[in-house]
């Protein structure tokens, strides 16, 4: 039941399109294309010019340090570092942070109720939260913050996987987890084949 509910879930949301990333301001667009599948770009790296690489808030990677003490206070955003490929650079992770398993947990760096002072005294050079409730306060401290809120749709997912493998410097491993994940999305819809009409579910939150 929660396998097919969580299908209809996904059936809901996916109402956009594949497509080929393209440069637009501080995050990645997609555009549509025959092929169904997102067009991957070049890592970026050391050796590309601005123009090549896709652009955010804390700049192009290539021209600044690759984070190696990143403190998540996000579930999600948790997981997608691990999924990028920056697993090895996270140094803490809030108490609900339950997977992947060799995350870092501390029981005490808490989600719901971040301490400001038991953040900074892990000296992070990156923090990732999922609302702006202490964001001024780390920035103040000379902390970097990124705030991945919660998605809304399938589009919204693949978004801050960018933005989080570019922030990283994890830009390849961002596209190749977004491609499987497209790919993993268009089977679950092809196998259900019109199964999930009708059906209802509850999605407690």
């Amino acid at each position: 039941m929660k396998r097919i509910s969580w299908l209809v879930v996904t059936l809901s949301l996916l109402l956009v399109a594949c497509g080929t990333e393209i440069e637009t301001g501080s995050k990645l667009t997609y555009v549509p294309n025959d092929s169904g599948m997102a067009t991957e770009l070049p890592a970026a790296s050391d050796g590309l010019a601005d123009s090549e690489s896709p652009t955010s808030d804390f700049g192009s990677c290539h021209l600044r340090d690759k984070p190696q003490a990143i403190v998540s206070l996000s579930p999600t955003a948790t997981e997608m570092l691990y999924a990028v490929g920056a697993g090895s650079q996270v140094a803490a992770v809030d108490n609900f942070s339950y997977w992947p398993p060799e995350a870092p947990v501390i029981e005490d760096l808490q989600g719901w109720n971040p301490n400001v002072e038991a953040i900074a005294g892990l000296q992070p050079d990156l923090v990732i939260l999922s609302d702006t409730g202490i964001q001024e306060e780390l920035e103040l401290l000379g902390i970097k913050v990124y705030v991945a809120e919660a998605a809304t749709e399938l589009e919204d997912v693949y978004d801050q996987m960018y933005v989080i493998g570019e922030i990283t410097c994890q830009r390849l491993g961002a596209l190749e987890a977004v491609s499987k994940m497209r790919k993993q999305v268009a089977v679950l819809i092809e196998s259900a084949d019109g199964r999930g009409e009708g059906l209802t579910y509850y999605h407690e939150l």
